[in-house]
């Protein structure tokens, strides 16, 4: 039963019980003419009322049900004193202990924070950084097989050339290949009359290995033509650890003037290398974070490539390269690293003959060989005069012939040093 309900049902009891009884102002007083004993009656009492009707009789009148808060309640006597507050759950805040000890709340917790976290990233910064390609190196020898085990997609920018090419490069020793069509954006659009080049090699220690065929060559119909490194195109040299370190020495005393980036949140230097008499200036734009190339080659790449950082310990990609008025006209030489990826490939040079009269060693025996020559040439102008000083007839018929045979002799040795020169250099000279 609801708490009004059971009110009203007071109230309905209380006011049978007053119309049973009825204080008077004198109160209760007994029955004077009543025997001893009797009921007391009131002055001024109504007559007793009926007797409360039995529930248990279905003949008998229903008591009224009078509702809780309602007017006939109130009419009668009800007064409602306030419902008492009843208190709520209490609200437990997650992630507390209490909350793990009532409900069993599990959250995780908090990381802790690893105090050697910084150090050990710097330990495998300098483990990776230290660490050297697993990859063969190649041949140091003109004539071999050379294998390759990443690819790179360069542009190059100058005066004549705008193109994209495609370079193997291997990651020990710094040696690359450029072949077929794009041999000829490397080399800026210059060709050699009547020769098809097939590559350009450029082998650990520098030199380079423009191999092709021609037809003025003899021996074999293909040959590759050694050219020293100092004789290479400044974009195309290799950095090395010296002209590196030196290059990032230079940076703080270079006013910092930079040309257009290529993006992607590449950062950019700018410093001077010492080329002859006058300062090279060279831009470059690096990629944040490591390659993941991992390499003891200061400079890994024609320009493009893979650049050690010495600074912050990273491999890094040399995504643009300028050399600064290092073109025809004075201009820029701009090279952009497009793309770098794993990619097996080899060349051989076994079938081709090796020129060798470019490099600084045939140079020197050309220059020698002329002086030499010149001076045959005296001698041979010499025996000239001695031959045409001959008494005419056959009393000069000795004087001649011997200025003849001194002649032949000295044609002689100079066709066979001319042609020592050719085979040792692999010149086309035919005997």
């Amino acid at each position: 039963m609801r708490p009004r309900t059971a009110l009203a049902a007071g109230v309905v009891a209380v006011g049978a019980a007053a119309a049973v009884v009825t204080l008077s102002p004198g109160g209760w007083v007994p029955d004077p003419f009543g025997p001893p004993g009797g009921p007391m009656v009131s002055t001024d009492a109504p007559p007793p009322a009926p007797p409360p009707p039995d529930p248990f009789r279905p003949d008998e009148p229903k008591i009224p049900v009078i509702e809780s808060g309602s007017k006939a309640a109130a009419a009668l006597g009800e007064t409602i004193i306030g419902k008492p507050a009843v208190d709520g759950p209490d609200v437990v805040e997650s992630g507390t202990d209490k909350a793990r000890e009532l409900a069993g709340e599990m959250l995780p917790l908090d990381p802790i924070p690893d105090p050697f976290r910084d150090h050990d990233a710097r330990l495998a910064r300098e483990r990776a950084f230290g660490a050297d390609s697993r990859f063969p190196a190649n041949p140091t020898t003109d004539r071999g097989v050379f294998r390759f085990d990443l690819v790179v997609t360069q542009r190059v920018e100058t005066r004549d050339v705008l193109a994209d090419f495609t370079y193997h490069l291997n990651s020990r020793d710094g040696s690359w290949v450029v072949e077929g069509e794009d041999v000829a954006h490397l080399l800026g659009g210059t060709t050699i009359a009547g020769a098809k080049l097939s590559f350009v090699l450029r082998k650990p220690g520098g030199d380079l290995l423009v191999c092709g065929s021609h037809p003025a060559l003899t021996k074999s119909p293909r040959a590759c033509m050694r050219l020293r490194a100092a004789l290479a195109p400044t974009q195309l040299r290799a950095l090395d650890a010296r002209q590196l370190a030196a290059l990032m020495d230079s940076v703080a005393r270079v006013p910092q003037r930079l040309g257009d980036g290529p993006g992607g949140g590449a950062q950019g230097f700018r410093g001077r290398l010492r080329e002859g008499e006058r300062w090279q200036h060279l831009q470059v734009w690096v990629a944040p974070g490591d390659s993941g190339v991992r390499t003891q080659v200061p400079w890994l790449g024609m320009g493009s490539g893979v650049m050690k950082d010495a600074r912050v310990q990273l491999n890094r990609i040399v995504r643009r390269l300028r050399v600064e008025g290092a073109d025809l006209d004075g201009g820029d030489i701009v090279l952009d690293t497009l793309a770098l990826q794993r990619g097996a490939h080899d060349v051989s040079t076994q079938n081709f003959d090796i020129v060798t009269a470019f490099t600084p060693e045939g140079i020197a025996e050309a220059n020698a060989l002329g002086r030499a020559l010149t001076d045959l040439k005296a001698e041979a102008a010499e025996i000239d005069a001695a031959l045409r000083a001959c008494p005419d007839g056959s009393a000069g018929k000795a004087c001649r012939q011997q200025a003849r045979e001194r002649m032949k002799r000295l044609n002689e040795h100079a066709k066979q040093q001319a042609q020592s020169y050719a085979d040792r250099h692999g010149l086309p000279v035919g005997r």
